[in-house]
């Protein structure tokens, strides 16, 4: 019995793993899957592969009915409240608009001159997160070529506001320990969940029946496994690149012990790599559901 909450994280071939490991003998081969039902062209010069979508999910759908059973949580937890999204747009301006654009100029200028060579996926990652960190908030490289968060950040303006017009608890997600730290020092009495937090349970516990409001969690690390239902506001400053992983993050509101309906915001830069992310999340989202919903 293979029991999972996110059978794909990002990519609608990733179901092989978890087939080939309950059925070897069906599902022996990940390439004969891959051409069977993963849509893809070959990308130029290097013959890289980049997923376009899926193909044949009426057969793969039809193949696997058998040996799948999906539970929705609408469907078991009748009675949990309602879950809905905002999306609030911010301008990048004066010093974080201009360091954002030079680091977007000097990262197209790096492709344009290595557009001949092999390109190195973990290179072109670092530079993309660097471009993800500088749409958060203003950003210096350090003498360790280190990315250093400050202000001004549109970001944390619209938050301040946020948590300004409640006295609700808010939750706070960001990928990046430094944004993090940045919400913290510019919000008080907010606390913090990241991977080098000590004492997590004490600080889930202080947040959920003490009079903490804000809570700023990095998703990796305050995204799954723990229980958040005194606040019923969350509120993504950025999203991981999996969908699965963002919706693990907002289910830490809405979950058995919830009573209000939840409310997701997500603070989206404009013209800045936010909105591919925001795409490229729809795009993955609609391959999962294509090959789960039956």
């Amino acid at each position: 019995l293979g029991l999972s909450g996110t059978p794909i994280i990002n990519r609608p071939d990733e179901l092989w793993s978890i087939l080939h490991w309950m059925y070897p003998k069906d599902y022996r081969s990940y390439w004969r899957f891959y051409n069977s039902y993963i849509l893809y062209e070959i990308g130029y010069p290097h013959g890289y592969h980049i997923i376009k979508g899926t193909k044949n999910m009426d057969v793969l759908r039809e193949e696997i009915k058998p040996i799948i059973t999906r539970r929705l949580k609408k469907d078991v937890l009748k009675d949990l409240p309602d879950k809905y999204y905002t999306d609030i747009t911010v301008q990048l301006k004066g010093a974080q608009r201009r360091a954002y654009d030079q680091m977007k100029s000097e990262m197209i200028a790096w492709v344009g001159e290595n557009e001949d060579q092999p390109v190195i996926a973990p290179v072109v990652i670092a530079k993309l997160v660097r471009l993800q960190q500088f749409a958060l908030a203003y950003a210096e490289m350090d003498e360790d070529d280190e990315v250093v968060l400050k202000t001004p950040s549109a970001k944390l303006d619209v938050l301040k506001d946020i948590v300004a017009s409640t006295a609700e608890k808010i939750v706070v997600f960001t990928q990046f320990v430094k944004m993090v730290n940045l919400v913290l020092e510019h919000i008080p009495g907010s606390v913090a969940l990241t991977g080098q937090t000590r004492h997590r349970e004490e600080v889930i516990q202080e947040f959920q029946e003490g009079s903490t409001q804000v809570l700023v969690c990095s998703i990796g690390a305050g995204g799954v496994g723990i229980t958040l239902t005194a606040a019923n506001k969350v509120v993504f400053l950025d999203r991981s690149w999996s969908p699965a992983m963002n919706l693990q993050a907002e289910d830490r509101l809405h979950r058995i012990g919830q009573h209000n309906a939840v409310q997701v915001i997500d603070i989206i830069a404009e013209n800045t790599v936010d909105l591919g992310r925001m795409q490229r999340l729809g795009q993955k989202w609609a391959w999962i559901k294509q090959l789960l919903d039956q």
